[in-house]
């Protein structure tokens, strides 16, 4: 089921507390503190009389910045929680420069500050960040001293299988005490989240009607399984703002291969030598000559986790979706890569699709034993849909995790394909092309 937990009511619980325990209504945050949108000057007025430096009273000048774990880029929308003495408090909501300020409130010394990057719109699975704060002392309305204790990043049901079992939460644990600093009289925190996810705003389902395009050898109309490709094309041209339909690069396709629908045993479409140079030529055309094409080959069997995955952290960080062909099938299924979700030291633990199908992750997560229908998130919804805004495949969370009865997931050796522009996304580009937070 795709549930909304949020930071837990209890402001000095550290990270040992479940987080089911984490599941009140949102709802009762927004009567906490709301602040943010401009700075706050927090200096302390001057006395006479000597100030007293004493363990943490409220309010606590509170300052956090949140980005991505790979590529420290700002996340827009990310509510910022700090418990207060009865209830948990909304501090402010991250800016387009991925800032949230405010006054946080804490229990004596210590402190439990939570990130929760949510959009149920994009179907993006909910992450909850939390860190437990120690030893934070105050001088005149000023912060002097914390420690940052334990931190953990937390997707649950980060895969949420059809029926009973196969559920997995992501849960990452560490020391996070780099991640905070006194300055300017502020608690200064700087969350990661594992969580990189591009605003691929086109989901195409490959079931939705059929495509008729003009060329020798032809038996058109053309629908299902020979659409994957084309389908995850069209999704990665309107992420750089081509709205080039499945058809036009279907027929781009024919055309290169001479007119003819049949190349190499396969569609023109299914061709990535073909396919490649159309994507390349469909953008330089479209942007004026200021994009390029890169096809990159990958070694042969891509768990994830492997070393070999991580080598798509160096387009996700650039704000590159790749097209790649995946063993989800016995006979292989394209999908467009969209982001990760990684640990501490940067691995990937899972690649974030929009999987052209809808989602393939079942108890049968493969075609050829005759159940290939995917399942909603809720377990109800049937992800297979000839719907043309049906979206329930975009944000599939696939790893080594899900298992088909053949083999567990895995990406094919060298079928992968990338439009990159030239110059390249700037940070603030990059932070404009993530999936914002929304709740």
């Amino acid at each position: 089921m795709n549930n909304t937990t949020t930071p837990s009511s209890n402001p000095c619980a550290g990270l040992g507390e479940s987080f089911q325990q984490i599941g009140d209504s949102i709802g009762s945050f927004f009567q906490g503190i709301g602040l943010g949108g401009e700075d706050k000057n927090v200096d302390g007025d001057s006395t006479d009389t000597p100030i007293e430096t004493t363990t943490a009273k409220c309010p606590i000048p509170l300052r956090v910045k949140v980005v991505t774990r790979v590529g420290d880029i700002p996340i827009p929308g990310i509510k910022i929680y700090c418990g207060g003495s009865d209830q948990a408090a909304l501090v402010g909501t991250t800016n387009n420069e991925g800032v949230a300020f405010g006054n946080g409130s804490g229990c004596d010394s210590n402190l439990v500050v939570s990130a929760v990057y949510s959009n149920d719109d994009a179907r993006l699975k909910q992450e909850i960040f939390r860190l437990d704060v120690t030893g934070v002392t105050t001088s005149g309305g000023r912060v002097t001293a914390a420690i940052g204790g334990q931190a953990e990043n937390m997707i649950e049901k980060i895969i949420d299988a059809y029926g009973e079992g196969g559920d997995k939460d992501f849960v990452d644990s560490y020391t996070g005490a780099s991640m905070v600093k006194v300055e300017n009289g502020e608690l200064q925190i700087e969350v990661k989240m594992a969580t990189l996810s591009l605003n691929a705003p086109k989901y195409i389902n490959q079931n939705y009607g059929n495509e008729s395009v003009s060329g020798r050898n032809n038996t058109s109309p053309y629908s299902g399984n020979v659409l994957c490709m084309p389908t995850a094309a069209s999704m990665l041209m309107h992420y750089w703002g081509f709205p080039v339909s499945r058809k036009e690069i279907m027929q781009a396709c024919v055309d290169r291969n001479g007119g003819n629908i049949i190349a190499y045993g396969a569609k023109a479409w299914q061709v990535w030598g073909i396919m490649n140079p159309v994507l390349e030529s469909i953008a330089n055309r479209l942007s004026g000559g200021v994009s390029q094409f890169r096809d990159r080959q990958f070694p042969t069997g891509e768990r994830i986790p492997s070393s070999q995955v991580n080598v798509l952290n160096q387009y996700f960080k650039k704000g590159i979706p790749v097209i790649k062909s995946t063993h989800a099938t016995s006979f292989g299924h394209v999908m467009l890569a969209r982001g990760c979700v990684v640990n501490e030291s940067e691995a990937i633990q899972y690649v974030i699709m929009n999987d052209p199908y809808g989602s393939l992750i079942t108890e049968f997560s493969n075609y050829n034993d005759g159940k290939n229908i995917g399942y909603d998130a809720n377990e109800q919804e049937i992800n297979f849909s000839n719907v043309e805004d049906s979206d329930k495949g975009r944000h599939v969370y696939y790893s080594n995790y899900v298992e088909g009865p053949s083999r567990p997931f895995t990406m094919k050796s060298g079928n992968t394909a990338s439009i990159i522009r030239t110059p390249e996304l700037n940070l603030i580009e990059l932070s404009q092309n993530l999936t914002k937070g929304k709740m």
